[in-house]
């Protein structure tokens, strides 16, 4: 315990260090600057993981960050810095951060993509200190870009391996995302924007129970950092050089989360030239505006050099071009079918997708009209509202093009992961949504740029009035929000024990190897196909996790006599189940002394009885 904590505190001092040098030496605002150095740090490491160095790669960072601390230190020693003092939002930032991260200590991986992709990935990195290789058995989706699973690996190579530690290190960097959104207010005196935001932000936590952060997902992360990059680009938009500190690493990070990442990626930039555009400095900002765009997808390309030089050969999950059976796009003779079930998802009022959609419709438009018509005044929100709804037709156009021609078919025809597409996008909705409603608040002020104790703040006292019931109502929604969201979190742990992913542990233990290789051992799981639990592979990918092999086979349940001629291709026999004592008195008696056994000491028992 004394080490965990001693660790911890180092971590947090080469964090931290490397944030207060980037604080000196860049100036960006200091809202920019975790969500900027934690991309950083995953860049170098992802450069070190295709290099063959992450190992070295995490430990010079580390060591770095360290020597950082300490000369940052000493240059506020010397009154050559200053970090001033921390004002309201800091300290309840940082107090409601904290809180999330000693609960993300807490919380258990339950979803079925931390075991067929995300979390293993991260457990394989722990154990191998490398990306994974064309030869690699144990990682299914091999192509699938490792960029927060490094950032991940940084923070368990120091902390330890555990699930509580990999969501601590996920959510830290959601964390630096929202704070990073924050950096769009101007009026820092104007509490009402503070809270009207962090409602905001709250909020979307109603769309994220598909992507709950009590996993590793990172349908939420994409749109948290679009979001906090288009803060970034309208905070600093009169000078690009701290523009464009912010942006390429930010966005070269948010392209190598998922392969949709490049489209996310998009929006920040596209708002840049807007900015440029409506300040007519277009051709000024020219040059930097292209080495934005070709250093933010530097590590994309890069990426995908990787994938076709040294991972050549390997199925693709998302590829027109698949030969495997498995991995083939649905026949064109499906595609109707496809497209009719699309639609009718999308519409469908009862997705929460659709129906953040349509009341983010229903909100803004009569707001809108409302000022337009009485106080003749023409809001940013109805501009943004008409683009955002351009951004999602195109997004929902290209996630039918992926079910069309590039998932695989037996996925495709059940809109496999739909809703969670869906509320990743309606995420970047409703936020962009959020960022120009505290915008328009901040242009509604009597007094721009309140500083100090301005006696004249509100153009009247019943304006100061509405002023402070409005910071009430947006307090108590976001509050409401939070406790819902802490509430649900914790039911979600308080059931972990029933869930597969629960199960599994507790019955063989979460395995790690010291050798550089994954667990040899073979295993035959026998469970019921009770959810599809096998048919759909989720118990197979949770015990391969759970037990870092590869070589797992899951079947459903048996007889005796034709079990015992399996059992020879097996080193181990997990048995998921209770078997019925009528249908096989054998198995029943072997599982009621215990349910993991020896393949032979197995096969012996059930000749014997």
């Amino acid at each position: 315990m004394h080490m965990m904590v001693l660790n911890a505190l180092l971590l947090m001092a080469s964090l931290t260090g490397c944030c207060l040098f980037a604080r000196i030496k860049t100036g960006i605002q200091k809202e920019f600057i975790p969500l900027t150095v934690f991309s950083v740090l995953s860049l170098l490491l992802y450069a070190g993981g295709l290099t063959g160095q992450l190992l070295p790669a995490a430990f010079l960072l580390y060591a770095g960050g360290l020597f950082l601390f300490f000369y940052c230190l000493f240059q506020i020693r010397k009154g050559r810095f200053s970090l001033g003092k921390p004002g309201m939002f800091e300290i309840c930032f940082l107090s409601i951060a904290a809180f999330f991260l000693f609960l993300s200590l807490l919380l258990k991986l339950q979803h079925y993509d931390n075991f067929s992709h995300w979390a293993v990935i991260v457990k394989y990195m722990l154990t191998a200190d490398q990306f994974p290789s064309a030869g690699d058995t144990l990682i299914a989706f091999k192509d699938y870009p490792p960029g927060i699973s490094v950032f991940l690996y940084f923070i368990c190579r120091f902390l330890g391996n555990d699930q509580g530690i990999m969501l601590v290190g996920q959510n830290l960097l959601l964390l630096s995302g929202f704070l990073a959104i924050f950096g769009i207010v101007r009026e820092k005196r104007r509490f009402l924007v503070y809270t009207f935001l962090a409602m905001g932000c709250a909020m979307l936590s109603y769309l994220n129970l598909t992507i709950r952060i009590n996993n590793l997902l990172v349908d939420f992360h994409l749109p948290i950092f679009a979001l906090a990059a288009i803060a970034a680009a309208d905070s600093h938009r009169n000078n690009l050089k701290k523009t464009a500190w912010i942006l390429v690493p930010v966005l070269g990070f948010l392209t190598i989360m998922k392969n949709t990442g490049i489209f996310f990626a998009a929006f920040p930039i596209l708002y840049l030239i807007f900015l440029q555009i409506r300040q007519r400095r277009l051709g000024k900002s020219m040059g930097y505006l292209i080495l934005i765009l070709l250093f933010s997808v530097l590590p994309y390309l890069l990426w995908s050099h990787h994938v076709d030089t040294d991972l050549e050969g390997i199925d693709r999950k998302f590829s027109a071009e698949s030969e495997t059976e498995e991995y083939a796009p649905a026949d064109p003779s499906l595609h109707q079918e496809i497209t009719a079930d699309f639609v009718k998802a999308a519409a469908d009022l009862s997705n929460r997708a659709a129906i953040v959609f349509f009341l983010c419709h229903l909100l803004v438009l009569p707001l809108v009209l409302w000022c337009l018509l009485v106080k003749k005044r023409r809001l940013k929100l109805l501009a943004c509202l008409l683009s955002l709804d351009l951004v999602v037709f195109l997004y929902y156009a290209g996630i039918l093009y992926l079910y069309l021609y590039r998932m695989p078919a037996g996925e495709a025809v059940v809109l496999a992961g739909f809703e969670r597409y869906a509320c990743s996008i309606l995420v970047f909705f409703a936020g962009g949504l959020v960022l120009a409603g505290a915008k328009d608040i901040e242009d509604s002020f009597f007094v721009k740029q309140v500083q100090g104790d301005t006696m004249r703040a509100f153009s009247s006292p019943d304006s100061k009035h509405r002023y402070q019931k409005a910071v009430l109502v947006t307090s108590i929604l976001l509050f409401s929000f939070l406790y819902s969201e802490i509430t649900g979190l914790a039911e979600i742990r308080r059931q972990y024990a029933g869930t597969i992913a629960g199960q599994a542990e507790a019955l063989v233990g979460d395995h790690w190897t010291d050798s550089r290789e994954e667990s040899p051992e073979s295993y035959l799981v026998i469970a019921p196909d009770t959810d599809d639990i096998v048919s759909s592979y989720e118990l197979s990918y949770v015990m391969k996790y759970f037990l870092y092999s590869s070589k797992v086979k899951t079947i459903l349940p048996a007889p005796a006599e034709e079990l015992a001629g399996q059992l020879a291709d097996y080193g181990t026999v997990i048995f998921f189940h209770e078997p019925d004592v009528s249908a096989d008195h054998r198995l029943a008696a072997a599982v009621s002394q215990k349910k993991i056994w020896d393949s032979k000491e197995l096969h012996e028992f059930l000749q014997s009885g």
